[in-house]
């Protein structure tokens, strides 16, 4: 077993701090107060609405979680926590009985009788899981289960030769997509058992996979032909989903990261350097980092509780993050700290967030770890993963397949 690398004490105290705490604060008029900004009318507003949300164990199901109303000169306070329930205390609590995304909703009214709201979206993970991730080995070819903090994977079984690592997690059925780098073929298979199928063969360069769990879709980029394809395991069909446009080309997809219907994709290639945004829906493609602005690299992940982009810039050899509309872009650490690499610029090769524990997570360049960023507080850990030397899937696991 290879032990942890530096600052881990430090990111462990982070991790299980027992007060995790989020916050709004909003305008009379409605608006959030951001980044110290402060209302122009609010030496005659006649109230304020804040609210914090607590949570003693990590946010998670059958937890009773603390919403503390921090509103002044306001009145009727009302609630709304996402998933049917309500209240009208003034500083409520309430239990999720399942796992997912909620909007939370506090409401009140001022001494004029103008209603104010505001809305805080709350991460709820199943209680008594792990953060866990699945990646395939490069050293033995063979797919892994890992526990990131206890620094300890679980070899499940042996897979097709896939240097890049390119897989796609259906969780709900506990089903996985993987590349056969040799056969150029997908192949779909179970987690609890070793039962491999061939979705599709003759399939050359497949760059990467996105499973879109609620529509049942798979998402393969194909980066010989410059474009990405759908396939829904249900009803077996697929279909040419977008290709290279006029007004801003795409193609030779590196990385994609779907959520929430925008599927967002990144390339270093010549030519076709950007981060851009598809949308599933309507089949628009954006532009939203070009290659000036830093949009030359191998991974993108997108933070929606934020509506942030992440990604590596080759050429400066730094990650960078970004509003999703390729606005206000700033560099968040610099890539080519974390020892020699063949080429520093090159050093991320799979990039993730996970929003339900404020996490940035990438795998780097032929160093076989886990380079962990906790974006509350930037402490960082690094975590050795033997093999891990491409993609990977976080997931939240609960002790069985």
């Amino acid at each position: 077993m290879k032990t942890v690398y530096f600052a881990f004490i430090l990111f462990s105290v982070v991790l299980i701090s027992c007060n995790d705490t989020e916050e709004v604060v909003l305008n009379e008029d409605g608006t959030e107060l951001l980044d110290g900004t402060t209302d122009e009318s609010e030496a005659t507003a006649t109230g304020n609405l804040a609210f914090s949300v607590e949570s003693s164990n990590g946010f998670q199901t059958a937890e009773s979680i603390v919403f503390q109303n921090q509103s002044e000169n306001l009145s009727d306070f009302q609630w709304k926590f996402g998933d049917g329930g309500v209240s009208s205390e003034m500083n409520p609590s309430h239990s999720y009985e399942r796992a997912g995304k909620f909007v939370v909703e506090l409401s009140a009214q001022t001494g004029e009788g103008k209603r104010l709201s505001a809305k805080k979206e709350v991460f709820i993970r199943k209680n008594g899981t792990k953060l866990s991730l699945l990646y395939i080995s490069f050293s033995d070819s063979t797919l892994n289960q890992a526990d990131i903090f206890s620094n300890s994977r679980r070899v499940l079984y042996n897979v097709p030769y896939n240097p890049s690592g390119v897989l796609a997690l259906d969780e709900a059925n506990k089903t996985v997509y993987y590349y056969d780098y040799t056969n150029n073929a997908i192949i779909q298979n179970s987690l609890s058992e070793n039962n491999p199928v061939i979705l599709f063969d003759n399939l050359p360069g497949v760059s990467d996979l996105e499973f879109n769990q609620s529509t049942g879709d798979l998402h393969i980029a194909l980066t010989y032909d410059n474009l990405i394809m759908t396939y829904n395991v249900e009803s077996g069909e697929y279909k040419q989903s977008f290709r290279s446009v006029v007004s801003g080309r795409f193609g030779a997809v590196r990385d994609m990261e779907l959520k929430d219907g925008k599927l967002f994709t990144i390339t270093p290639v010549q030519g076709f350097e950007s981060v851009f945004q598809l949308d599933i829906a309507s089949g628009v493609v954006s532009q939203v980092i070009n290659y000036e602005d830093g949009g030359y690299g191998y991974g993108v992940a997108y933070d929606d509780r934020n509506d942030k982009i992440y990604f590596n810039n080759t050429e400066a050899a730094a990650l960078m993050r970004a509003d999703s509309d390729g606005s206000n872009i700033e560099k968040v650490i610099d890539l080519d700290r974390f020892g020699t690499v063949p080429f520093p610029g090159l050093a991320l090769k799979g990039l993730k967030v996970v929003e339900s524990r404020d996490l940035l997570i990438w795998s780097a360049w032929e160093d076989d770890a886990l380079h962990i960023l906790d974006l509350n507080n930037s402490a960082e850990g690094i975590f050795i993963l033997e093999g891990l030397n491409g993609k990977f899937v976080p997931f939240e696991y609960d002790g069985s397949f």
